[in-house]
């Protein structure tokens, strides 16, 4: 039976949409938010089915959407009507996720040929019904949204106990927050050594105008600096969650109880819309049938073996604070008697680096009298050059950022 069936014989029944509101109107809010490629929609699709969470399908860039709205930039009074139809619109692959293809929810399901199908005519109406005569802010404009889609896949908005709003990018949580104060925040992690290289070669494979020597620098940094963004937050509303334990009961009933909801076992499976999930189309690994939720096939992307030696020791010695901290191994040159050394080797292109700078590439790109590549090719390795010097000097002097983590600091009472 597929999603839109068992929402269409549901849309002439009545529902009270002003005791539903009264509920989830004060209902406490977790932004989930990455660091790079460190599983959060994976993470989500673990929490798809829960039935004290509502969630949206997948990553939600609300507010780019509310501050580009015609229907809400306007000059005059918000229509909700004329709102949620240029929602649905922006949004469609978020309703009808055959249009999904990146994150290939166009192939859900045990045998890959199933999707998501909400009712539109439905949604539309929950969510007006929702809003009712209330003021069309962007507030409760995304409250009715998210319990609008959770209500069309036929979930009980009356059990729910808090909701999830994948922000994804640490730079956009900061608006939510200022809409909804007191909010956790959960932000997920992973080895940045593997984050790095699956950042790299995974988009350099899918989008190839990221193959430049700038893109390395811009997801290396996304995976160690960008977390301190959210220093901002009042102690206790930020925790960090490892992309490698979400295969650990302990760690996932520790995130439960932490924004106040109870373990359920759909968190041992991957779906979306209750359809199982594959993964997406950056990813290489495939998912093994018999790994319906966590699967450690899909997060080995042997990094040792992609990047060179010296690579390795350096990263190991800079980030070691952040290594230790999460219980990361630490690898050879992380000990502090290594940082003469290092503070050489860093001064060495990185395996992403070298591709840039043979002569077969220099030679080709002067020849088509491409200039600004030929200065991208230097330059880039010097602005790397002052962003390691940076950690090194952070690692023996500076103190390095470092939020409560989930099923660490943060356990469930009792375990």
């Amino acid at each position: 039976m597929t999603v839109s069936q068992t929402t269409a014989d549901a849309r002439d029944t009545y529902v009270d949409y002003e005791l539903i509101w009264e509920h989830i109107d004060q209902l406490p809010w977790c932004a989930l938010v990455t660091t790079g490629r460190s599983g959060t929609d994976f993470f989500q699709s673990l929490l798809d089915s829960h039935p004290e969470i509502a969630v949206y399908n997948g990553t939600n860039f609300f507010y780019i959407f509310w501050d580009n709205a015609q229907s809400v930039q306007h000059d005059g009074p918000l229509v909700a009507e004329h709102i949620v139809d240029e929602y649905i619109g922006a949004n469609i692959q978020k309703l009808i996720s055959r249009y999904d293809t990146l994150e290939r929810k166009n192939e859900l399901g045990e045998n890959g040929d199933q999707d998501i199908d909400v009712n539109v005519p439905l949604f539309r109406r929950h969510v007006l019904g929702l809003l009712g005569e209330k003021p069309v802010s962007s507030r409760n404009f995304l409250i009715a949204v998210v319990a609008a889609y959770d209500m069309c896949l036929g979930r009980d908005m009356m059990r729910k106990k808090t909701f999830l709003y994948h922000a994804h990018r640490i730079g956009r949580t900061l608006r939510f927050i200022e809409e909804f104060p007191g909010s956790k925040v959960i932000c997920m992690i992973r080895d940045p050594r593997a984050n790095f290289v699956s950042g790299v070669e995974h988009w350099r494979r899918l989008e190839p105008k990221t193959d430049n020597p700038a893109y390395p620098i811009y997801i290396i940094r996304r995976a160690i600096d960008e977390v301190a963004e959210l220093q901002i937050l009042s102690a206790g509303s930020l925790a960090v969650l490892r992309l490698e334990d979400l295969g650990d009961r302990t760690t996932l009933e520790a995130f439960c109880w932490w924004i106040g909801i109870s373990y359920d076992d759909c968190m041992t499976r991957s779906t979306w819309g209750g359809l199982r999930w594959w993964g997406d189309r950056i990813s290489t690994n495939k998912v093994r049938k018999d790994e319906p939720g966590y699967s450690p096939s899909m997060i080995n992307n042997r990094w040792e073996s992609r990047l060179h030696r010296y690579d390795q020791c350096v990263l190991n010695h800079i980030l070691a604070p952040m290594l230790s901290r999460y219980d990361y191994s630490l690898g050879f040159g992380s000990h502090r008697a290594w940082a003469p050394v290092v503070a050489l080797m860093i001064l060495v292109p990185t395996t992403y680096e070298w591709r840039f700078l043979k002569p077969r590439y220099l030679l080709g790109t002067l020849a088509r009298c491409e200039f600004r590549k030929l200065l991208r090719s230097g330059w880039h390795p010097l602005r790397r050059m002052n962003l390691y010097y940076r950690w090194l000097f952070r690692r023996h002097a500076g103190e390095y950022f470092a939020p409560q983590m989930i099923g660490k600091d943060i356990t469930q009472p009792g375990t």
